[in-house]
Formats: C-alpha cells, sequence, structure tokens
C-alpha cells in the first residue's frame, strides 16, 4: 500500500484498515499533509491511520510492515493494533507519527497489553511527537520491542530502545537538519540494521537511505 490519505478523505475511519492480511505499508502520508495542517480545527479527521485487526477468534499468522510512513493529525491512534491480533508480526521502521490524538486521546500506538496477546510487534527507527494524553502517547508499550525510537521530552514512558527528545520538524515533517536536537538524536543516529533486521533503501520521498554517515531516524533522510 502506497500512496496518501487526506484528513478529509475518509471522515471517521481509518484510512487503512486491514484484517487477516500480510501486508506492507510504505511511503504514505496518512491524515494531514504539512504541520500546519494537523492544527486545523475545521478539518475533518480521520479515527485513525493504520488499523490492524481480525474478524474471527482463530486467525492465522500474519506479517505487516509498516516503513517510511508520515501519520500526523488523526484523532485517535496513528496505529490501532486490535488485541485478538495473535500470532502475528508486526514491523514499523522509520516512521514518523505527529500530532495525532485530536479527539481528546492517546495519538501514537495502541498495542494489546502483553498478557493479552501473542505478536510480536516492533518500533523502531521511528519519531513519536505530540501525540500526548494525560502524560503518555502510547498504549500497551511493554509489549512492544523499542528500537532506536524519539518520543516527547514529556512523556512518561520509559522501555529500552526509546529516546526522549523535542524534535524540530518542518512543515512537511522532515527534521530541520540546522537544529542541534534533531543532529545530537535523529539525523545520522543508526550505523546499522539490528541483529536480523533489513531496512528500507529509500525513504518516503524515495530517496536513498542512508545519505549520510547513517540512517536518520523517522520517515525522511534529511542529511
Amino acid at each position: 500500500v502506497e500512496g496518501s490519505a487526506m484528513l478529509n478523505d475518509f471522515g471517521l475511519e481509518p484510512a487503512i484498515a486491514l484484517d487477516r492480511c500480510n501486508a506492507r505499508i510504505y511511503n504514505n502520508i496518512i491524515g494531514a499533509q504539512t504541520l500546519a495542517e494537523t492544527k486545523r480545527a475545521d478539518a475533518t479527521v480521520l479515527r485513525a491511520g493504520i488499523a490492524i485487526g481480525v474478524s474471527t477468534n482463530n486467525p492465522g499468522p500474519m506479517l505487516t510492515e509498516i516503513y517510511n510512513n508520515v501519520i500526523a493529525g488523526v484523532g485517535a491512534y496513528a496505529v490501532d493494533i486490535e488485541t485478538r491480533v495473535n500470532l502475528s508480526t508486526i514491523v514499523m521502521r522509520f516512521n514518523t507519527l505527529v500530532n495525532n490524538g485530536r479527539f481528546n486521546r492517546a495519538g501514537g500506538i495502541w498495542a494489546p497489553l502483553k498478557f493479552m496477546t501473542n505478536a510480536n510487534v516492533t518500533v523502531g527507527q521511528t519519531i513519536l511527537q505530540n501525540n500526548m494524553l494525560g502524560g503518555v502517547q502510547n498504549s500497551g508499550e511493554d509489549s512492544i520491542i523499542w528500537q532506536d525510537t524519539v518520543i516527547s521530552s514529556m512523556d512518561a514512558t520509559t522501555q529500552p530502545g526509546l529516546t526522549k527528545a523535542d524534535l524540530q520538524l518542518d512543515d512537511a515533517f522532515k527534521p530541520i537538519t540546522t537544529s542541534a536536537v534533531n543532529l545530537m538524536y535523529c539525523i545520522d543516529k543508526v550505523t546499522q540494521p539490528p541483529a536480523g533486521a533489513t531496512f528500507p533503501t529509500f525513504d518516503q520521498g524515495r530517496n536513498p537511505r542512508p545519505k549520510g554517515a547513517a540512517y536518520d531516524i523517522g520517515a525522511y533522510e534529511v542529511k
């Protein structure tokens, strides 16, 4: 699945809804098309960016790969993973999730609680910024394997693989290359894939990844 879904395209439904299928979701801009648009009160809001669910109590194993996406300005979670998604592998890498949760909800990732699922959920090399409610952006954080992910400094979540920093993005959701905090926390920060992992060779704009000495965190390679 590749493309874009604007805020007024789907009313109160998720932009992408998966039910018992293998899928690769990459290079989408879901929700707001600019950072400024995430603050428009008159914009119709998607309920979620990506919803992964099952319509049966006995689903088979599924593989979902979510790479190089921007999800911004949606009503609730950027990625909503249903509790019954068992025996499945969900891998998210190099995404930018920003300014979601406009329905007064946390707007990051909803994952099933650890004791309720056998799903294997990995979130890596991702920017999670300003999706806050009640001091957190995500649900079920302890059931996620986090790798090289930057979350807002005020997020109360503490899990291995998470770094807290308030990154500076331009209106196209790209990290500003002159920002000291970006240079410290998200630009040229990942030297190689974790053991057993494969990284995409291009970014959201189909530019080579990596562009510089190492991989940039988030949907875009900027330096």
